[in-house]
């Protein structure tokens, strides 16, 4: 059976590897591939057909939350599922937690959707969200059950102030050309936090430009999602020895806010891509430029457009967390 591969879904600071059900046979590749992903937790939410022992020996906890194929997942189940993840990733944030059933076409999908829309996402954001990595996912009675979803937001994150943040206040001047009219001037104050874009073996962090005093809290930032390359494209404003000294590279390709990226950062960019994901598959890249609200989603927008996905979607990829 050709089971499709396993997928990482990221939104906020929720991580999730969609998978399918592994035989014994298959247990150590399948191993593998979860620690590869940093998990160490996964939710079986089908009949358990392979020995969980050798996960657990691994360090994986191992929940067995099995229901009906095809159907929506009861009452109990979503209880258990918001509950894990409200603890997990306030405890552990930025982990990965594992999800599968027989082949991560339905229920597994519909449990990771749950989270993204108690997240806030609306559901129809949610389903295309996941569909984008993960085609096939869901069948019309589960589309109809995350429909009729009434979340409890019990997984929104919280600003500074400790005020739920929405998905709108998060989207971006970057418009359907690519193109933003604000000035830099007017995004300082109030900046949005590192988001990470995670499509097939890629990961980037978007974020924004620090000051000097900034620079500690911003170097723990980038080494909390593994970050050891960083493209700043625009006027550098602070010191990168520190990075440096952390073993984070920083490349400097600025050009004009508000404007498409040269040919020749573009070239240089993919370039770039294709070598450190080549060399390090699963690392993550981080690119910055003033607000991280223009340029810098400009080139990751570029780096979908590339792995083969429409230009239209990976607009609505990255408004979706930025």
């Amino acid at each position: 059976m050709n089971r499709p591969a396993p997928v990482e879904i990221c939104y906020d600071c929720l991580r999730f590897l969609i998978t399918h059900n592994p035989t014994n046979a298959q247990l150590g590749r399948f191993i593998e591939d979860l620690k590869a992903f940093g998990v160490n937790t996964l939710v079986r939410v089908c009949t358990p057909t392979y020995d969980k022992t050798p996960l657990e020996q691994e360090g994986i906890n191992v929940l067995d939350w099995p229901f009906e194929d095809g159907s929506a997942p009861p009452e109990q189940v979503v209880d258990h599922w918001l509950n894990l993840l409200q603890v997990k990733f306030r405890e552990e944030p930025g982990s990965c937690v594992a999800v599968h059933c027989v082949a991560g076409l339905g229920r597994a999908p519909v449990l990771v959707a749950l989270a993204l829309i108690e997240c806030g996402m609306e559901y129809e954001d949610a389903v295309h969200f996941i569909r984008l990595k993960r085609r096939g996912a869901f069948n019309s009675k589960q589309l109809l059950y995350l429909e009729n979803y009434k979340p409890k937001l019990c997984l929104r994150s919280k600003d500074a102030n400790g005020t739920s943040c929405t998905i709108q206040s998060l989207l971006s001047p970057f418009s359907t050309h690519m193109k933003t009219s604000q000035s830099p001037a007017c995004l300082i104050t109030n900046r949005p936090a590192p988001v990470e874009i995670c499509y097939d073996c890629w990961r980037f962090l978007i974020t924004h430009n620090p000051t000097n005093a900034q620079l500690g809290r911003f170097i723990e930032d980038l080494k909390a999602f593994g970050v050891n390359t960083l493209v700043r494209v625009c006027t550098p404003t602070y010191d990168k020895t520190p990075l440096e000294q952390e073993g984070i590279n920083v490349l400097d390709w600025p050009f004009e806010d508000g404007s498409g990226p040269p040919e020749q950062v573009v070239d240089d960019w993919l370039n770039l891509l294709q070598v450190k994901f080549r060399e390090e598959p699963g690392s993550c890249v981080a690119v910055h430029c003033v607000a991280g609200l223009g340029r810098s989603p400009v080139l990751v927008a570029l780096a979908l457009i590339e792995c083969g996905m429409k230009y239209e979607d990976a607009v609505h990829f990255i408004r979706l967390k930025r």
